[in-house]
């Protein structure tokens, strides 16, 4: 075959929705379009990402989803990712977590790929997160070597350092995944392909961990010694509530500033909306402050 090609000025389309949030800071979601006719490969990510984005808005009703704005690129595969960010290098640092999903339609096991950072706090919710829709039922592995790598490998490089996640059902641990899944890069990998639970169960995922992404926060105690737990005017009963009486006084062992809510989630061993519930109770009568960032 001869190819004749030329180069000509033009234009690359991008699709970008913006959603605002309290800060000028964002949650970075990126869904690559790479070739033409393919369903799983790569359209699931982007119709994950747009069933979020709508649900989302419709529950917001104009208001503002947290301290994060929320922006979506629908980009062409990697290249798309370096020509967006090369022309909006002021926004790179105010994408503060990244997530690329792609090739989540189909009836494979749910795969999470770790950011270059590896042990950061967007891999510690997205693990929660996961684990908590699939029932501990997915893999998991580093970045660059856990899927085919995608435009995570772009907003996660040397020098751009935005930690990204990437969520996928590559198929199989065999490097040739069409010996796995037969309908890869050909034209059966079309609707009738998808399983609708698999793409629902990913846009679950979304929910969670975007959740605990906009509500976590650093608390910092503002007192000294131990507290006078019957004084305080709590909003909950935590005398009624062994579970809430035992987050208030595990909790305040770790209020120095170093630890966010979802980290003393962990360490106590409570589910994170149990020691939300503590937290801000203690910061609406002054016994803490809170970051978006560690304490200095």
């Amino acid at each position: 075959a001869v190819m004749k090609t030329r180069y000509v000025d033009g234009t690359m389309k991008v699709g970008e929705l913006d959603i605002p949030g309290e800060t000028d800071d964002y949650i970075l979601i990126v869904c690559a379009i790479c070739h033409p006719c393919q369903v799983n490969d790569s359209i699931s990510g982007v119709a994950v990402a747009v069933d979020y984005a709508r649900r989302l808005t419709e529950h917001l009703k104009g208001k503002k989803p947290g301290p994060y704005g929320i922006k979506v690129l629908f980009l062409p595969e990697t290249v798309g990712s370096i020509a967006y960010l090369s022309n909006n290098e002021d926004l790179i640092e105010r994408f503060k977590f990244g997530i690329f999903t792609e090739f989540v339609g189909h009836d494979d096991t749910l795969r999470f790929q770790r950011t270059r950072q590896d042990d950061h706090r967007l891999d510690k919710v997205v693990r929660y997160a996961i684990d908590k829709i699939t029932d501990g039922s997915f893999k998991e592995g580093p970045y660059c070597h856990t899927i085919i790598t995608n435009d995570e490998k772009v907003t996660n490089a040397p020098g751009v350092n935005i930690p990204t996640v990437a969520i996928n059902r590559w198929p199989g641990d065999n490097t040739d995944p069409s010996i796995i899944w037969p309908f890869y890069h050909t034209s059966d990998d079309k609707p009738s392909a998808l399983n609708a639970a698999k793409l629902s169960e990913v846009s679950l995922i979304y929910d969670v961990m975007m959740e605990v992404l906009q509500k976590d926060f650093f608390p910092r105690r503002t007192y000294r010694g131990p507290l006078f737990l019957s004084g305080l005017e709590w909003e909950f009963d935590w005398k009624a509530n062994r579970q809430l009486k035992q987050a208030t006084q595990n909790i305040m062992f770790h209020l120095e500033g170093d630890k966010s809510a979802f980290d003393i989630a962990a360490e106590v061993n409570l589910d994170f909306q149990v020691v939300l519930t503590v937290l801000n109770a203690m910061k609406k009568i002054g016994l803490i402050e809170n970051s978006l960032e560690p304490w200095n």
